[in-house]
């Protein structure tokens, strides 16, 4: 956002911005008293526009009360150039979100539609749209849920009588169930099992090696009920030791290092008799 300068404009050449977030600016009686007695202790934020008029960028509800509720004719702007690469519009409805929420003056409906605006109208992502506001991710996520309410729904929300967190709650139901109704399993998060079990092939001789190394204070995968676990160390060697023997059976392991893979085995067979 560039700032070109400041100066007074009459208030009849200023034009409400149709891409503000707000859609009510309420009472401003109390307001528009305030300014008459203090003038305006904020400037109002505008964009030049065709016909020598201005946009309203920020300061709607201070623009209101001038025109309706004091006798003043001007009001100190800063006048604003669009970024390049952005439209208008869109950094028209990014200075007003920031304007409007940063001042809790935007209700969650009116934020929501704000965000929702941003993505249809100007293609730009969840994370692009929470980069520009200074939020997370997870916030727009959570206001735009919002959209997905009726406009009755949406009303209680304005009115506090449904808090944004139930409503959002409400949506995320309605989805899953929307989705079984469609006969898509809804999505779920989990993690796949330990793969270094007591159940695994190769369990038995990977304790066995560990214990005899007496790697006593490693942590042991797998352990579980008769078997003690090993330690990863001991995992590969055991690992490595059955690729060798399959692969001496398989003839991929050539000349005398197959005998002695296969006299091992011979005499560990032996022993056990």
């Amino acid at each position: 956002m560039t700032e070109v300068h400041e100066t007074m404009i009459h208030l009849d050449r200023i034009v409400r911005n149709p891409h503000n977030p707000r859609r009510e600016v309420g009472d401003v009686t109390e307001l528009a008293k305030s300014i008459q007695e203090l003038g305006l202790l904020q400037s109002l934020l505008v964009r030049p526009i065709a016909s020598g008029k201005y946009m309203l960028e920020a300061g709607e509800r201070r623009w209101t009360a001038m025109r309706l509720g004091t006798n003043m004719t001007e009001a100190p702007c800063r006048v604003l150039e669009t970024p390049e690469g952005m439209q208008p519009g869109q950094h028209s409805l990014l200075v007003g979100l920031v304007e409007n929420t940063h001042r809790q003056d935007l209700n969650p409906i009116e934020r929501a539609i704000g965000y929702g605006k941003l993505r249809d109208e100007y293609g730009m992502t969840q994370q692009q749209i929470a980069q520009a506001q200074g939020i997370t991710d997870a916030t727009v996520n959570h206001y735009m849920a919002l959209l997905e309410l009726d406009f009755k729904s949406q009303e209680r929300v304005i009115r506090g009588s449904v808090t944004v967190n139930d409503a959002v709650k409400a949506v995320r139901a309605h989805r899953q169930q929307r989705r079984k109704k469609e006969g898509k399993k809804p999505a779920t998060v989990f993690w796949e099992a330990d793969w270094f079990t007591a159940s695994h092939p190769l369990a038995r001789k990977a304790a066995t090696i560990c214990d005899a190394r007496q790697h006593t204070r490693r942590r042991r995968l797998g352990k579980k009920h008769q078997y003690a676990g090993a330690c990863g160390e001991c995992w590969e060697t055991a690992i490595r030791q059955d690729q060798d023997v399959v692969g001496a059976l398989k003839g991929e392991v050539g000349g005398d290092a197959a005998a002695r893979i296969l006299t091992g085995m011979a005499e560990r067979g032996n022993s056990r008799t």
